[in-house]
């Protein structure tokens, strides 16, 4: 089993929770960060701590920019974007 180690990710969670079936987020189904903005696909390597803007979210998601905690941002591919998987 592989467990990837983020960061700095502050996981959202529902205010109480709702128990709604099919919650996103209860349902522990949907990664969303309360920092960085960042979600699923879009979701950087390692939190950068601050808000990321739209084009850095589209850019991660995209596979051309990721943020690494001890490197800062890199022009590569995070493992959690879909691009990651299509390179050759």
């Amino acid at each position: 089993m592989t467990v990837h180690r983020f960061h700095g990710h502050h996981w959202y969670r529902c205010p109480k929770p709702c128990h709604k079936i099919g919650c996103h987020y209860c349902d522990g189904g949907l990664s969303s960060c309360t920092v960085c903005r960042g979600l699923e696909g879009a979701l950087p390597t390692d939190c950068p701590g601050n808000r990321m803007t739209n084009a850095q979210i589209d850019q991660v998601y995209d596979g051309t920019l990721d943020f690494r905690w001890r490197d800062g941002w890199v022009n590569d591919s995070s493992v959690h974007s879909p691009a990651h998987y299509r390179r050759d």
